[in-house]
Order: structure tokens, then C-alpha cells, then sequence
């Protein structure tokens, strides 16, 4: 319970005061309505007729029973929901301004699952321990009413409840921890599926490969089925066991504490029909098990999630230190890397090591890069703008050391269309921008017959992939940056327009002072470039000058 009480603590004091008080005088009421019913059976049973102060009476438990507790319900979900917003907020805000690298290894498909299914367990699951917090007051309060009337109807009661409470405490902890693994394999099961989706033109083209995905994801489903049912099977028994506890102890209170206690004849009925009501209340305690379970669970992942961000994100720089480096890097005419260093790994085990790299790149410089698969030209890329962070090394402009202070600052320098970018439909950041100016981009890119830019959003991103990799050159256009990384963007682009990004799009923007590097494979266009950077191993293994470029403005 600690994740719950935690996030019970975040709410307004005042507000957590009103719900708890709420939920006790729903929780009295609807005691005192089981009472009064049972002794209304009882003196039904003895041949009286009830009075219009006993019917009252019931009506406004009955009336003060719902209306305290919708109310409290009402305000739960009003501050569940502002609590469960600012968490959310936070942790996508740590995810925006964390590195490339934690974001890859806490994989999309757990932080979609985070940011979505797990709050809506807990938005779901949260405001129904209300009523549970109600359950507990009326079973106290109908069990100190049968100890008032029958002291040993109490004895025996008292002795099942703690034998059942044992059971639910020992049962507690391994469901948490079955409730831990049925996530994972949820997990699992959702980056499967993502990939079926993502990868659907190329499944479909391959047989083989579909049944080998769908064997996998089976295999994944069936162990998923089995944690759920395990799962089920608990909770189900749990349910099954405060049935059994009500019977047992109806059952003993009926046949054998008579024979310990003949006083019980006068009252049997009153406390048989209490005990029949306390079998919702029971049942709905049974249940809170399981969802305790999921709120602590769903709650202690989303910390961690949180946990893992906050450990490797900066906190934001003052706002004058952040203006004035960003207007030192806005003007840099030299980005130096030395002895840069980048490890993949998996947990301890180095996987791929980029550098170290030795690099100089120049104010309005087009500089492509080229090698084969693996060569590690795309962690280059993420080197140079600051997606990943050094392990070593240094990364300086005209001087100026990037660290974690102001790495920010020389992210801001780079606009980029990677191998797997994403289109926004509307330039956020640029919400000013004119209409007129972005469909003059579009009418550069051949996109106009397409798409246009109206209302501050795109009519269409239903394109190819070519259309679509332009209309992301022109959002890139747009945010009017220094520095232009181009990962394969000719990829899928016909020969015209190759052509024209190489001998007209790319001097452009360096005649406006653009720096660019792009990666590529089109060895007939080197000659465009004024350096051209070959990597191998993650190394530079070398670094020419077409012999063009010395003629070049």
C-alpha cells in the first residue's frame, strides 16, 4: 500500500480530510441500515408491525448512505485526476528533455504502456477503495453490534475472521508478485504486437515469416494466459473464501452457539441476518485484494519509469545561463569533437563502441558521410547533435566545452530528417509561422498538388514515403536552424529529385549559411560535397576533399 498512500498523499489535505470523513458516515449509515433492517426482520418474526419512525429512519440511513458516499466518490476522481495528471505531465516532461539512449532502452512500447494502460488502472481502480474503506466501517461496526447483543456469537465470529485475514495476508504478497510478471509478459505481448503492425507490408510479403511471428506471439500469449489465470484462480478464491467465511459463520451461529448459549434464541435471527448482509461488504474487501495488488504494481512502475528519468536527466539551466549559451552556439563558426567515444550496450556488455572520433565541422560546410551497414554512421549522427551523450572525449564550438549544462544549447543548433522520423501534422514551436511561407516550401518540393498548410495544421500526411521525407525537409526549412543532418533522405526519392537536393537544395541552404551533413550512398554526387567522411568499425578510416569543392565560393 505504500505507492497508493503516497499517491493519497499528493492530494489537497483538506479535500483527503472531506473524503475520509464521507466515506465513515456512508460506512455508519449503512450499518445502521443493516441493523435496522435486522431488527425489523426480528420484530417482524416476533409479529409487530413496523412504525413511520422506523420506516423514516431507514429511508434517511438509506439517503444519507448514498448521498455521503457520491460525494466522496466525486471528489476522489476530481483529485485522482489532477494527481494522475501532474504525474503524467512530469514523467512525459522527463522524457523530452532525457537522452536518446534511456529512451531506447525503456523501449516505446513500455512507456506507451505506462503512459496509458497503467493510468487508466489506476484511474479506474483507485476510486473503488472507497467503497472498500466504507466495507471495513460497516463490518466493524455490525461486528461490535453482535458483540453487544451476543458476546458469543462474537467469539465465534472473531476466531473465523482472524483465520481468514491470515489467509489474505500471506496470499497478498505472492499475487503482487505474480501481478509484476503478468506485466511483463503484457509488455512483451504489446512490443509483438507493434511490431506486427509496423511490420505489416513486409509480413505479408512472407508467409514464413508471419508464422514465425505468430508462433512467437502465441507462445507469449500463452504464457500471458497462464499469469492471468493464476492470477483469476487467486482472486476467485479470495472471492470464494468470504462466501465460505459468511456461511461458516452463519452456520456456526445458528446451530452450535446455541448449544454453548441458550440466551441466543431471542436474538438468532437479528445476528443470522446480519451476518447475510455483511456478504457484500466481505465480498467487496475479497476484491480489494486484487485490486491493491494492481494499483501497487501499475503505481511502482510507473516510479520506476519516473526514477530511471530523473536519474539521467539535468536539471533545466536558468534562463539567463540557457539565452546567453544559446546565443554563443547560434553563432558558432567551428563544432570540435575530440576524442569522442560512444558505447552500445547491453547491461554491462559493450555491443558496439563508436569512436574515438576526431572532428571538425565548419560554419556552412556540407560534409557527407558514407560506409556500409553497421559502420555506425547513424550513431554518428547522434553524436554530433547531441542525442547521445559522450562516454568521452570532448565537443566544443569556437571553444566553448558542451557539457551537461548547456547540451540543450547545442541541440538547438540542428534541425534533422533521420531514417526514422517523425511527421507532426502542424509545426509546433512555430505556431506563427505564415501560411504563405510553408507552402512556398511545398511548392519548392513538388508537395503543393499534395498537401497544404491551412489553419495551422497539414490538410494531409496520407503521402509516400518520398512526399513524406520532403514535407519533413520543409518542416525542417521552417525551423531555420544552423546545422541540417540528412540521414539517407534521397533513399526514397526518384532520380529528379536526388538530383535536385544534391545540386540545388544543398547549395542553397549553404549559401544562406547552413552547415550540412548527410549521409549517403550516392557515390555520383560525392562531388558535391566539400568533405566527405568514411566510417568503418565506428572510426573515421578517412576524410577527402573532392576536388571540386576547392573551387567552390
Amino acid at each position: 500500500m505504500q505507492q497508493t498512500i503516497a499517491l493519497l498523499r499528493s492530494w489537497d489535505p483538506k479535500a483527503a480530510r472531506i473524503v475520509v470523513a464521507l466515506a465513515v458516515v456512508s460506512g455508519i449509515a449503512d450499518a445502521l441500515l443493516m441493523i435496522t433492517a435486522s431488527a425489523g426482520l426480528s420484530r417482524a418474526v416476533a409479529g409487530e408491525r413496523p412504525t413511520f419512525v422506523q420506516i423514516a429512519t431507514y429511508l434517511a440511513l438509506f439517503a444519507t448512505s448514498n448521498l455521503t458516499l457520491s460525494r466522496a466518490i466525486s471528489i476522489t476522481c476530481n483529485e485522482l485526476e489532477q494527481s494522475l495528471r501532474t504525474l503524467r505531465e512530469r514523467i512525459v516532461d522527463k522524457i523530452r528533455r532525457t537522452d536518446l539512449l534511456t529512451v531506447e532502452r525503456l523501449g516505446s512500447s513500455k512507456l506507451y504502456t505506462e503512459l496509458t494502460q497503467d493510468f487508466d488502472t489506476i484511474s479506474l481502480r483507485l476510486p473503488a477503495l472507497l467503497t472498500n474503506m466504507q466495507d471495513v466501517v460497516v463490518l466493524l461496526l455490525t461486528t461490535l453490534y453482535i458483540a453487544w447483543i451476543s458476546l458469543s456469537a462474537l467469539v465465534v465470529v472473531a476466531i473465523l475472521t482472524a483465520l481468514v485475514m491470515r489467509w489474505y495476508t500471506r496470499v497478498a504478497d505472492k499475487m503482487q508478485s505474480r501481478y509484476f510478471s503478468m506485466l511483463e509478459r503484457q509488455n512483451a505481448l504489446i512490443h509483438l504486437i507493434q511490431g506486427v503492425i509496423d511490420g505489416f507490408k513486409s509480413l505479408r510479403l512472407s508467409t514464413r515469416k508471419t508464422q514465425a511471428v505468430q508462433r512467437n506471439i502465441d507462445a507469449e500469449s500463452r504464457r500471458l494466459e497462464g499469469e492471468m489465470r493464476s492470477l483469476g484462480v487467486e482472486n476467485s478464491l479470495g472471492s470464494s473464501l468470504s462466501i465460505a467465511y459468511t456461511f461458516v459463520s452463519l452456520g456456526c451461529v445458528v446451530f452450535l452457539v446455541p448449544l454453548i448459549d441458550p440466551k441466543m434464541k431471542t436474538v438468532i435471527v437479528e445476528i443470522a441476518t446480519l451476518l447475510l448482509f455483511s456478504l457484500s461488504p466481505l465480498a467487496g474487501l475479497a476484491s480489494a485484494l486484487l485490486s491493491t495488488t494492481q494499483l501497487e504494481a501499475r503505481l511502482l512502475s510507473l516510479r520506476g519509469i519516473e526514477s530511471a528519468l530523473t536519474a539521467v536527466t539535468p536539471p533545466p539551466a536558468d534562463d539567463t545561463t540557457k539565452t546567453e549559451t544559446f546565443a554563443q552556439l547560434r553563432g558558432f563558426e567551428r563544432l570540435e569533437y575530440r576524442g569522442v567515444t560512444f558505447h552500445h550496450r547491453d547491461d554491462d556488455q559493450v555491443l558496439f563502441t563508436c569512436g574515438p572520433l576526431d572532428f571538425t565541422l565548419e560554419r556552412g560546410e556540407r560534409v557527407f558521410v558514407v560506409g556500409g551497414n553497421g559502420s555506425g554512421k547513424s550513431t554518428f549522427m547522434n553524436l554530433l547533435c547531441g542525442l547521445y551523450v559522450p562516454d568521452a572525449g570532448t565537443v566544443s564550438a569556437d571553444g566553448l566545452a558542451v557539457t551537461d549544462t548547456n547540451r540543450d544549447a547545442l541541440r538547438e543548433q540542428f534541425a534533422a530528417v533521420f531514417t526514422d522520423f517523425h511527421l507532426f501534422d502542424r509545426f509546433y514551436g512555430h505556431e506563427d509561422v505564415a501560411a504563405e511561407t510553408v507552402n512556398q516550401h511545398l511548392t519548392e518540393l513538388s508537395l503543393a498538388h499534395k498537401v497544404t498548410y491551412r489553419d495551422g495544421a497539414f490538410s494531409t500526411l496520407d503521402l509516400s514515403s518520398g512526399q513524406r521525407k520532403r514535407l519533413a525537409l520543409a518542416a525542417a526549412l521552417v525551423d531555420d536552424k544552423p546545422v541540417y543532418l540528412f540521414d539517407e533522405w534521397t533513399a526514397d526519392q526518384d532520380a529528379e529529385f536526388r538530383k535536385r537536393f544534391y545540386d540545388e537544395i544543398l547549395p542553397r541552404l549553404a549559401a544562406q549559411g547552413k552547415t550540412c551533413v548527410v549521409v549517403t550512398h550516392d557515390d555520383r554526387y560525392w562531388d558535391k560535397a566539400d568533405r566527405v567522411i568514411k566510417l568503418d568499425g565506428g572510426r573515421i578510416v578517412s576524410e577527402t576533399r573532392p576536388a571540386t569543392a576547392t573551387a567552390r565560393p
